[in-house]
């Protein structure tokens, strides 16, 4: 793979356990198991008190916007081996002519499953995680070392009335589509007789896989940046065993951007984003994992706000001017 647009620090990056991360920790002290702070989990529309003459529709389109997601997967590991390989009749691969062609293929039928963009790179062990959400360890399954990284648009309109009802309706259609998405490119590769886990923000990190499929840069909010779309993306992804065409990462990292801009930090509600002029590799806690050079976000302090606020947030989104015309 081709240098990508980011520096890690090998003597003290480690695999990243998915319990660790903000909505872990808020999860864990919700149970018991620390004290603090005790927010909402992933894809959770707080109820708040609406204004029926104004909110009370936008509330209701913000829930509905989550129930494919919901009902298509929770969020948790998607790896199940009786499943994500194909069987009976499908059990003889299709043999495309060349990688070239086979990512050719899968990128193709991607955007008709509603990708906005595809991107194809080799699965780096380290942006796996460690564990899932419910502590069971994580390892894809025996050949399987290709990833297909989508993204799929959001609505600016709507991410831009950021942080009320509407915007987490935008976040809730952004989710529902990458499950829709993943799901149907991971049956297409089993009914091609290869094995193929669709994932949302589990097994791995997206944004590094992201970076690696060449699909943009990771900006000060922590969130891929996009030539086309800038921030106003979803990523998924899909492993499987079908040798693949790896795609090149960009090497016009976001990071001088970023250190002009600040916009994202100016903007935070809670204040959880770094306004440091330069990225470190500093942490500001357990839910950002060492040896990565990045500015890092407070997740405690996002997930704060959004329970005072009732709703999610995307206001580092909203105000990113990065890709725009």
């Amino acid at each position: 793979m081709a240098q990508p647009p980011y520096k890690i620090d090998r003597s003290t990056i480690r695999r990243f356990d998915a319990r660790a991360n903000a909505f872990g920790h808020a999860r864990a002290e919700r149970r018991g198991d620390c004290s603090g702070f005790a927010g909402p989990s992933h894809g959770e529309v707080l109820e708040r008190i609406p204004d029926p003459d104004s909110e009370q529709r936008e509330l209701a389109e913000a829930h509905a916007a989550w129930a494919v997601e919901r009902i298509l997967w929770r969020g948790s590991s998607q790896i199940d081996p009786e499943h994500d390989r194909a069987d009976g009749a499908m059990s003889i691969p299709y043999v495309f002519p060349d990688p070239e062609q086979a990512s050719a293929d899968i990128k193709a039928v991607a955007a008709r499953f509603g990708a906005g963009l595809v991107g194809v790179t080799r699965v780096h062990s380290l942006w796996l995680y460690s564990h899932d959400s419910g502590g069971r360890p994580v390892d894809l399954p025996e050949g399987v070392q290709y990833a297909v990284v989508i993204a799929v648009e959001m609505p600016r309109e709507q991410i831009g009335r950021s942080p009320g009802p509407m915007a987490a309706a935008a976040t809730g259609r952004g989710y529902s589509a990458m499950a829709a998405s993943a799901i149907s490119v991971a049956e297409y590769l089993r009914r091609l007789g290869y094995q193929a886990i669709p994932s949302g923000n589990d097994t791995a990190l997206s944004v590094p896989l992201a970076v690696d499929a060449g699909l943009g840069t990771m900006g000060r909010s922590g969130v891929l940046l996009t030539p086309e779309y800038g921030p106003f993306v979803r990523l998924c992804k899909v492993f499987t065993d079908l040798p693949l065409l790896p795609d090149i990462p960009k090497i016009d990292g976001a990071e001088p951007f970023c250190a002009r801009c600040g916009r994202c930090a100016a903007a935070c509600p809670g204040k959880a984003i770094s306004d440091a002029p330069e990225p470190s590799f500093g942490i500001s806690g357990p839910w950002n994992r060492p040896g990565v050079l990045r500015w890092p976000v407070n997740g405690q302090r996002c997930l704060a706000f959004w329970e005072k606020n009732g709703t999610s947030c995307s206001t580092c989104i909203a105000v990113c001017p990065y890709g725009s015309a």
